[in-house]
């Protein structure tokens, strides 16, 4: 049975709620990126979005070249419930559609 809502909150506060020693405390390893200053990449002339998934069904294309798409726009559709869509990296105009 699960602690109950406040047992677990009494373990947080005490700093206690494993019922064992010790955890994992990875390094940080901030030593190059917390000495540089956060920057916004630029974004590239084109893109390559694979519409293709490793896994699950393929779904149907809702774009054509020549199209506009808008940033995190659909670019296929899937007839399955488990399967999500493939969105649009970043708003432009669809070049050409290959295999």
């Amino acid at each position: 049975m699960f602690p109950v809502y406040e047992e677990v909150l009494a373990r947080l506060d005490k700093g206690q709620l494993s019922s064992f020693p010790g955890g994992v405390h990875p390094e940080g390893h901030k030593g190059l990126s917390n000495q540089t200053q956060i920057v916004d990449l630029p974004l590239a002339k084109e893109y390559v979005v694979p519409v293709r998934q490793h896994i699950g069904t393929e779904g149907t294309l809702l774009v054509r070249p020549g199209d506009k798409v808008l940033k995190g726009q659909p670019l296929t559709q899937s007839s399955q419930p488990f399967s999500v869509p493939v969105h649009a990296p970043t708003s432009g105009t669809i070049a050409s559609i290959a295999q």
